[in-house]
C-alpha cells in the first residue's frame, strides 16, 4: 500500500524566523511473513520540499514482530530518521532501536 499526500510544515528557527515549506508525503508499507510466527514490517516516507526537490526527509520504521503465543508476541523495531538538509544544529540522521513485549487482550 502506498499514498502520496501534501502538507504543510512550519519550522520556528532559533533566531525568531519561521519557515514555511509545502512538503509532500509518499509512503510504502511492506509486511513479510517469514515464517508462521515472524513476521518482517516496513514503512517508508519520503518528504520532498514541494519547490525544492533536492530537499527531502526520509523516515524508515522496521520491525520484527517474534509471535510466542497467540496474545504475545516480541517485537524489535528500528526507526531511521534523515534529512539531507537539517537545521542548524540538528544531526542528519537519528538512528533508534526498541525492543518491546506486545500483549492483545
Amino acid at each position: 500500500m502506498n499514498a502520496i499526500q501534501y502538507c504543510y510544515d512550519e519550522l520556528n528557527l532559533s533566531d525568531g524566523d519561521a519557515q514555511d515549506t509545502i512538503k509532500g508525503n509518499i509512503y510504502l508499507v511492506l509486511k513479510k511473513q517469514l515464517l508462521s510466527n515472524l513476521m518482517l514490517i516496513s514503512t517508508t516516507y519520503l518528504q520532498p520540499v514541494a519547490n525544492v526537490l533536492d530537499d527531502f526527509r526520509l523516515l524508515e520504521e522496521g520491525r520484527i514482530k517474534l509471535k510466542i503465543s497467540n496474545k504475545l508476541a516480541l517485537n524489535f523495531n528500528v526507526q531511521i530518521n534523515h534529512d539531507n538538509n537539517p537545521p542548524q544544529q540538528v544531526k542528519k540522521t537519528d538512528v533508534n532501536y526498541s525492543t518491546k513485549l506486545e500483549y492483545v487482550f
